[in-house]
């Protein structure tokens, strides 16, 4: 993949997650997460945050809770209608799942 398609696909998700209401604190953990799905697209959410978790040596838990504190962030702040956040309360999981299905579209 060239760097333009990489920061292209960093750009997306980074779109993504404003509109959604993703505080900027939890972006880089949320994107990290977006890619390694839409890089493995049979692997889990929980397996993708095992990967964070150890590359970054902290605990798989934390990433968890702060995966589930950053979509609850964006329930309160999604202001827009188009925003996925705006209308559903969905899980860190479902939400992440529907950034890779749209960064896929737009690939």
């Amino acid at each position: 993949m060239s760097n333009l398609q990489h920061s292209d696909r960093i750009r997306t998700v980074c779109e993504f997650l404003r509109e959604n209401g993703i505080p900027k604190q939890y972006q880089p953990l949320m994107l990290a997460i977006i890619l390694t799905l839409a890089d493995d697209p049979d692997g889990s959410f929980r397996h993708a945050c095992r990967i964070y978790a150890a590359q970054n040596q902290i605990p798989e838990e934390t990433v968890m809770q702060s995966c589930k504190r950053a979509v609850s962030f964006g329930w309160e702040t999604a202001a827009s209608p188009a925003a996925l956040l705006y209308a559903e309360h969905m899980s860190p999981e479902e939400f992440i799942r529907h950034a890779v299905h749209a960064l896929n579209e737009t690939q």
